[in-house]
């Protein structure tokens, strides 16, 4: 009793913004998490709180810094508990290589980057 119990369930396909009321309680600071499971094959959900309504972008790299996908482009979200599959793929949804690679989430001048490791 007089608590809050939260349950994330993974999405099918790439999650997309909701319209969804906010919950009664959100964060309270901007917060990207690590990806799970890591490593992965071949799918893994990254999950992103917001304190505030953000226009997000969420991309994943390699180590050469090039862009491999664009997870979320400039799309505005609520507040709340928010989370993406990857599959493993490029933006043209040819699998991606096994190794290490980065998602790098942007919001409201908010920056945070985690490893992902993508294992065939």
């Amino acid at each position: 009793a007089d608590r809050t119990i939260v349950i994330v369930e993974p999405c099918v396909g790439d999650c997309l913004p909701t319209d969804a009321p906010p919950t009664p309680t959100h964060p309270t600071r901007f917060r990207l998490y690590a990806n799970a499971p890591n490593p992965f094959n071949p799918t893994t959900l990254i999950r992103f709180d917001l304190p505030s309504k953000s226009r997000v972008e969420l991309h994943i790299y390699d180590l050469a810094g090039r862009r491999v996908r664009t997870l979320v482009d400039a799309q505005d979200y609520r507040p709340g508990a928010h989370q993406v599959l990857w599959h493993g793929r490029d933006d043209a949804g040819t699998p991606a290589a096994s190794g290490v690679y980065f998602a790098r989430m942007r919001a409201q001048g908010f920056s945070a980057v985690q490893k992902i490791v993508l294992l065939k």
